[in-house]
């Protein structure tokens, strides 16, 4: 028994070692569709290596435990058991970008993996679209109709249009020129050359073609300007005429003033045109003479002269007091023979009186008089000038002139100058009392300017200067040369002002005097200053002690104010619970800014004020300030920042004080959103009624909506249905299968008109399964050369199919059988797989 108990124990003993040693797992993967992946056997509990699968057009979003990719298999955790994984994908969206190479926008097209797209056929002036192409080279086309694996550029390709420009020249020849759409045709051909014509073609600008074009030749005959003019110059008629054209003599006939008409230049019967030409048309002149004759009738000059023409007049002689004035005859168009005479007046000349600083009536400076040569000459008005009396006139010789009966105006005029005497004027002085001075008494209005000097002093008096009356009046400080008239000249004086200047006195003010004489002493009053108390007036700015408080004797003072600054207090209020430091006294000249208080809980410090309520902030103390002082401090609630946010963007902020209840006024509405509105979204905590105490973010949480993919198999095996939460990716389907039939896709409607590409939920939706009829073999075999018209191959849609009978020369046909000596006998096709038959005879 004790031997049986140990071998017990022995194998208790072994079996736990054995459920303690390292166990192992299987896993397999259902990539769903992505490359294959291996079972991986792994260690229980104990992190491995995560397999790596792709899948084309899809990103991979992990491996799940379960094939409706709840839960995120962790492969730092590991696996406790064998299971199955699955693998969740997205599918992806591609954008294809088409580069029209037309001069227009880039088109750009973005779908899902696979899914059915049209490429465009864009236009292109003068261009022939080819296709599109996958490289900027144009060498790879691009023929798909689904969207890619990837982001793709396609670039267009063109061919450009070729034209042709036909030439056809006056004979009905024919070139031909060929020219790439909007190039310039360079090689135009030439045309032949036709005498007395010019040669184009019917369209001269080639530089843009972009058509086929027919150019034709076209011949302009010539055109030639004759001028008629004679050798003057002088044109009698323009005209324009034909290559090879002849000339008419001109009608009229030309006619031209002293001259006679002979011809032309040019024999014009048999003249032809053949260029721009000039015709001269001749004239002969027709002449006469005109004599011209002087003063005393003497001949000056003889000129022949052409009919209507002008006679060329000699230059007159000179006749001493007198002036040419022209001829007595017109010859600027002679029509005869003439004789001229020059014609001749007297001359004018001016008596000029120079008033020579005086003034003539009217004020004027000169006066002039105008006579004719040799005439006698009255007497002039005598001038006038202030400070002087008229002499006598003066000729520019400085010699005496007299008017007289036997003056008369002498060739070339007469100019006269006055001459003129000084007066002279007294100066008395008035007013000097006892003073002296060593001023001049007399002078004229020639005497250099006069600077009066003063007088000696008086004891007490200062000297003001001298005027023109004895009160008021101008004062006078010289006699200018130019100055009439006798003058009399008054001395003034004032008594002596001494002053008092005062210093210090800063901003005070006092109501002392400026100034004092010596028989008016001043008694000195204190000054008043905001912020100080006067101590006094004194001599020094600095030094005594004694003050001056009288102001008396000679001379000018300076006195200096003495102060003493005041000192005020300040008070604080509403400071409780807090420190202040801030400095309880001050003077005038003090300036210090004060210190802010620590913020309380939930309030923030605003600052001193000058009242509990209103009033204006205090920040300092500056010099200037009086008074004693009450100073508030003043708090403010703070304020916190209340976000609410939706889909990740802030739609709402408040700055709401501390302790308020938020209301629902307050939360704004979360909106309806598309596939989430299976269950109403709402915010991840409760707004109304939240008390803030600092900053706080409200988010609004959705709810995708839960769809159904419901798969009708059209007779194949059942499929169930699959449901899962809006744009999560869809699993794993298996394929149905039908006997028969291959599967064929899924599709989104009953007449399997549009394929189903599984990605994500979207939809409530219904899938219907797709099949194709397989097509089976049948192998006849025993036959030879025999005949038969049975089918090679069948479905199981065209069966069951009676087989017909096989034909022999010189056999019975027994039937078609499953082997060649035995099996059974088969008279109609039906059901599903190859078939082989055995012709039996």
């Amino acid at each position: 028994m004790r031997k049986l108990q140990s071998i017990l124990l022995i194998l208790i003993f072994s079996l736990i070692l054995v459920a303690c040693g390292d166990r192992k797992v299987t896993i397999t993967f259902e990539t769903n569709g992505g490359t294959a992946v291996p079972a991986k056997e792994v260690s229980q509990l104990k992190a491995f290596e995560e397999p790596v699968t792709t899948r084309t057009g899809h990103t991979f979003k992990g491996w799940f435990r379960e094939d409706s990719f709840e839960t995120l298999f962790d492969f730092e955790e590991g696996a406790s058991r064998n299971m199955k994984l699955y693998a969740k994908w997205e599918i992806n969206s591609y954008t294809v970008t088409l580069k029209l190479n037309n001069g227009e926008d880039d088109v750009l097209i973005t779908d899902v993996y696979n899914s059915i797209f049209t490429l465009p056929t864009p236009t292109r002036t003068g261009y022939r679209f080819i296709g599109w192409y996958q490289n900027d080279n144009l060498t790879e086309e691009f023929t798909q109709n689904r969207i890619p694996g990837e982001n793709k550029t396609l670039y267009a390709r063109w061919s450009v249009n070729s034209y042709k420009v036909t030439f056809i020249d006056e004979d009905g020849n024919e070139t031909v020129r060929n020219v790439e759409h909007g190039k310039a045709l360079t090689n135009i051909p030439l045309l032949p050359e036709k005498e007395g014509y010019v040669a184009s073609w019917s369209i001269t600008d080639f530089s843009n073609i972009t058509s086929d074009l027919v150019v034709e030749a076209v011949y302009t005959i010539k055109t030639y300007e004759v001028v008629f003019k004679d050798v003057e110059g002088i044109v009698y008629e323009t005209i324009t005429v034909d290559h090879n054209s002849s000339l008419s003599p001109l009608d009229p006939q030309p006619t031209k003033s002293g001259y006679t008409f002979v011809g032309y230049s040019e024999d014009l019967t048999t003249f032809k045109v053949t260029e721009n030409t000039e015709i001269t048309v001749l004239f002969s002149p027709i002449t006469y003479t005109v004599t011209f004759r002087g003063h005393d009738g003497i001949e000056l000059a003889t000129r022949t002269v052409i009919e209507n023409g002008a006679a060329i007049a000699p230059t007159p002689p000179e006749v001493e007091g007198y002036e040419f004035t022209g001829w007595d005859k017109d010859f600027s168009n002679v029509t005869s023979n003439l004789e001229v005479n020059a014609l001749y007046t007297k001359k004018t000349y001016s008596l000029v009186l120079d008033a020579n600083g005086g003034l003539f009536q009217n004020n004027e400076e000169e006066k002039v008089y105008t006579y004719e040569v040799f005439a006698q000459m009255l007497n002039p008005e005598t001038p006038t000038r202030l400070g002087y009396t008229f002499k006598e006139w003066r000729t520019v010789n400085n010699t005496v002139y007299t008017f007289g009966p036997s003056n008369t105006m002498p060739v070339n005029g007469l100019v006269l100058k006055a001459e003129w005497q000084t007066i002279n004027y007294a100066i008395t002085y008035s007013g000097l009392n006892t003073a002296t001075h060593s001023n001049p008494n007399i002078y004229t209005i020639e005497t250099p300017t006069i600077t009066l000097s003063n007088p000696t002093s008086r004891v007490g008096y200062t000297f003001v200067g001298w005027f023109d009356s004895e009160m008021g009046g101008n004062q006078v400080t010289t006699i200018p040369v130019g100055s009439t008239g006798s003058k009399t000249i008054y001395a003034r004086w004032k008594t002596n002002v001494y002053t008092i200047t005062y210093e210090n006195v800063e901003n005070g003010v006092h109501d002392n005097p400026t100034t004092y004489t010596i028989a008016t002493p001043v008694t000195l009053e204190p000054a008043v200053r905001e912020g100080y108390t006067f101590v006094g007036w004194f001599d020094q700015p600095v030094v005594g002690n004694t003050p001056v408080t009288t102001v008396a004797g000679p001379g000018n003072k300076t006195l200096y104010a003495r102060y003493l600054p005041i000192q005020y207090t300040i008070t604080y209020e509403n400071t409780e619970g807090v420190l202040n430091s801030n400095r309880t006294t001050y003077t005038i000249e003090d300036t210090f800014d004060l210190v802010s208080l620590q913020n309380r809980t939930h309030h923030t410090f605003v600052g001193w004020f000058d009242s509990l309520e209103d009033g204006n902030q205090v920040t300092s103390i500056t010099a200037g300030t009086t008074g004693d002082l009450t100073l508030y401090a003043r708090w403010q609630i703070r304020q916190y920042t209340i976000k609410f946010v939706i889909d990740g963007e802030e739609v709402k902020e408040l700055s709401v004080d501390a302790f308020t209840d938020l209301t629902a006024d307050d939360v704004p509405l979360i909106p309806e959103k598309n596939h989430y509105d299976q269950v109403a979204p709402s915010w991840d905590e409760d707004p109304v009624g939240h008390s803030v105490t600092g900053n706080y973010t409200f988010t609004a949480v959705y709810v995708a909506n839960i769809y159904t993919i419901t798969f009708e198999t059209n007779d194949g095996s059942s499929i169930e249905q699959v449901s899962g939460a809006y744009n999560t990716q869809v699993p794993y389907i298996v394929e149905p299968t039908k006997e028969g039939y291959s599967f064929g896709g899924w599709y989104s409607d009953e007449l399997l008109q549009v394929p189903y590409v599984f990605s994500v939920f979207n939809e409530n939706i219904t899938l219907y399964a797709k099949w194709d009829a397989i097509s089976y073999n049948i192998i006849y075999s025993n036959i030879e050369n025999d005949e038969h018209s049975n089918p090679t191959t069948y479905t199981v849609e065209n069966t069951p199919y009676v087989l017909l009978d096989a034909t022999r020369e010189g056999y019975d046909f027994v039937g078609w059988f499953t082997g060649l000596n035995s099996g059974t006998q088969v008279t109609e096709i039906s059901g599903t797989g190859n078939r082989t038959l055995y012709a039996r005879w």
